[in-house]
């Protein structure tokens, strides 16, 4: 099992560092995999543990999270792992069939890590309902807390009202992600908070590559929004920093609701086809 995970050692430090962890730190991580007893928590380094999870060959039964016995499901490794925790995925579709519970919830200081050279082979899909404080009964693949941290992965939600991953309150960091094929949104958040939305690709969501909805200052940055309904759609309340995107043959480039305040610079928002 080494083996399989031997691709990941030197791009995923970069990875690791991007969701917020020091670039030190992640390469001490690295540096020091070792199997260990202490039922899953493994590879402790600087503070930090890392948990593998691999849809093909791992196991949640007899696997340990270890590099060479890993788990089979996000699903387990997020329900053992606690803050300071990086649970990292292996190539391959992490689905129901896999044996994934939906919706996904991550946690407060733990990062969902795929590898930065393969972020389209790791492959998240399904979903299912989350009835929402704010926003009543949805459909989602991921929910993402304050403190949470996802990257380098694919998220799909086939549903016709699907929504790849959602953020109800708080400050995740989702870099280098690709959100594609969401039958609603690819991301949506719907409350307050300062979310980092960073180096992301949205192509081909129903609705909107990522919708804002609530009073957020979320940080939208160096992302791709292709082919989605509408690009960003901010609603009333909202004021994000929208920098450095390109919003490209979209329906509708950018939507801007009611009283929204967006912060925009630096922006390429062209071959839209209405707005």
């Amino acid at each position: 099992m080494a083996l399989r995970f031997s691709w990941m050692l030197g791009p995923i430090l970069v990875g690791l560092a991007g969701l917020g962890l020091p670039l030190g730190v992640a390469t001490a991580a690295w540096g020091q995999i070792s199997e260990r007893g202490h039922g899953a928590r493994i590879a402790e380094a600087s503070g930090y543990s890392m948990l593998f999870v691999d849809p093909q060959a791992g196991s949640d039964g007899v696997g340990d999270g270890s590099q060479r016995r890993p788990f089979g499901t996000i699903t387990h490794a997020l329900s053992l792992a606690e803050a300071n925790t990086v649970v990292v995925l292996a190539p391959g579709e992490y689905s129901q069939q896999s044996g994934e519970s939906f919706p996904l919830r991550l946690k407060p200081g733990v990062t969902v890590q795929g590898s930065p050279s393969r972020p389209g082979q790791i492959l998240i899909r399904g979903g299912n309902s989350y009835l929402s404080p704010t926003q009543g009964l949805q459909n989602v693949t991921v929910l993402a807390p304050d403190a949470a941290g996802i990257g380098n992965v694919t998220v799909v939600n086939p549903h016709s009202a699907g929504l790849g991953l959602w953020i109800e309150t708080g400050s995740p960091v989702i870099r280098e992600g690709i959100f594609a094929e969401n039958g609603r949104f690819g991301i949506f958040i719907a409350g307050a908070g300062s979310p980092v939305i960073q180096g992301n690709r949205f192509m081909g969501n129903g609705g909107a590559g990522l919708a804002i909805a609530g009073p957020s200052t979320a940080s939208v940055v160096d992302n791709l929004f292709d082919r989605n309904g509408v690009g960003i759609q901010v609603g009333g309340g909202a004021a994000p920093e929208i920098a450095r995107n390109r919003i490209l043959q979209n329906q509708d480039g950018l939507m801007v609701q009611a009283d929204a305040r967006p912060r925009l610079q630096d922006n390429v928002i062209a071959q839209n086809r209405r707005n």
